[in-house]
């Protein structure tokens, strides 16, 4: 049922055709945050000698992927902060001052001076962008996943809050292609030297365009709104917080593991072309930005937890065979394997945003999800690329990586299987 028409406290019914307009601008900004966090992972060996040098390459990308973890650490506070906008003040709100923080951290990057020019200065202020990046991103996926399953049609819910996945997929798929168009075009030095500022001062222009999209959204605020909405999430609903951090930590793992690890591994590790390396990842994380929504369409009408099981269960069956394909001398083995484990990382994460939209009532829905979701963020995905690094250097085992996708996966996978199905449980709308 469509939500009543209110004009200060829900969104009035939508035909279709507004209704793709609104989740069009929900996601715009979804794919620019998601692009600009990105950029910095793909370009992380890169970053790693300008602003973090050191005579041990490992030490230097270690620290550079510390300032990636570093952004992850904000994301809870982010989250409760712009989740609290977002119940309390209403979703459109949150969503437009997130991206308003995103362009203002994207264009800092883009001018920021190196270390060789203004020294530990560089460093410690790259580590202080990326924690308002952090804080950003934190506000802006949950949110936008709210958003979007509370304008949906009750049939169609998992379909329009899957475009959420698709478009921070898409947004991490832009700042693949951005990193392989730069990669074949410019000489490493070149690259080093003022080639990496273009994505992110591309992301700028991008961010002001969905900035004044956005402003004309039609908000969605919850009924019988709380002051302190946190407060009661603890209260009351800290079992179903609890959940999806568990459901969101195998899949923060497996996906930056499988697609932003894993393409500087290959060139680390398999001495691929850095050129190379990220075509394989963009044509992965293509693939998955297509398949999510005719998979969530699936669990729209087979239900959210058969589908999630699945993928849980195909990550930890690809995961060793997909690290051991990538050693293969044939790079297209490679590619193979990184496919295959898009397709298990697709199934899981496709139901993934409307199965938490639907856990919670709407007076405290961002903050619940935001808050479960980030922090699972925080612990498990930010700290992957840096973890998977050190592990590789301390067993010496360069497939390693895979054994910490499948742990992480165990956990993930018991998640799923003690879901309770939510596609036939009653949906308040804002």
């Amino acid at each position: 049922m469509d939500p009543p028409v209110n004009e200060h406290d829900s969104a009035p019914p939508q035909p279709a055709l507004r209704r793709r307009k609104l989740a069009i601008a929900g996601i715009a900004g979804n794919v620019l945050e998601w692009y600009d966090f990105a950029v910095y992972g793909y370009f992380a060996p890169v970053l790693a000698q300008l602003f973090f040098p050191s005579q041990d390459p490992t030490v230097s990308l270690i620290a550079a992927y510390g300032a990636f973890a570093a952004g992850f650490v904000m994301r809870p506070l982010g989250a409760l902060f712009f989740g609290h906008i977002g119940d309390r003040y209403g979703r459109k709100t949150a969503l437009v001052c997130s991206i308003a923080l995103m362009a203002v951290s994207s264009l800092a990057i883009g001018i920021l001076p190196t270390y060789e020019q203004i020294g530990i200065a560089a460093s410690v202020l790259m580590v202080v962008i990326r924690l308002f990046q952090g804080a950003a991103v934190g506000g802006e996926f949950t949110t936008s996943v709210v958003y979007l399953a509370e304008i949906a049609p009750d049939n169609r819910r998992g379909f329009f809050a899957s475009w959420a996945m698709s478009g921070s997929s898409g947004g991490i798929l832009l700042g693949s292609l951005a990193g392989a168009v730069l990669s074949y075009l410019l000489s490493d030095a070149q690259l080093n030297d003022w080639g990496w500022r273009i994505p992110f001062l591309f992301g700028v222009m991008v961010a002001v365009s969905a900035y004044f999209l956005r402003r004309t959204m039609i908000d969605v605020q919850a009924p019988k709104r709380l002051d302190f909405p946190l407060g009661h999430m603890i209260r009351h609903h800290w079992r179903g917080v609890l959940h999806v951090f568990c459901l969101s930590a195998g899949f923060a793992v497996a996906y930056y593991i499988g697609f932003l690890y894993v393409s500087g591994w290959l060139v680390s590790q398999m001495h691929e072309s850095h050129a190379e390396a990220l075509t394989f990842n963009s044509i992965s994380i293509a693939t998955m930005v297509v398949l999510v929504p005719f998979i969530a369409r699936a669990s729209d009408r087979i239900g959210r937890k058969p589908v999630m099981v699945t993928g849980a269960a195909l990550i930890l069956i690809i995961a060793h065979p997909m690290a051991w394909m990538m050693t293969h001398p044939d790079p297209l083995y490679a590619l193979a394997g990184q496919l295959a484990f898009a397709l298990g990382v697709a199934i899981f994460m496709a139901p993934l945003p409307v199965a938490f939209a639907e856990m919670f009532p709407a007076n405290i829905r961002v903050t619940a999800v935001s808050a479960g979701y980030n922090l699972a963020l925080a612990v498990f995905g930010g700290t992957a690329p840096m973890l998977a690094t050190w592990l590789d250097g301390y067993t010496g085992d360069r497939t390693s990586f895979a054994w910490y996708v499948t742990g992480i996966g165990v956990m993930t996978l018991i998640g799923a299987l003690l879901l309770k199905e939510t596609l036939k449980k009653p949906f308040e709308k804002g």
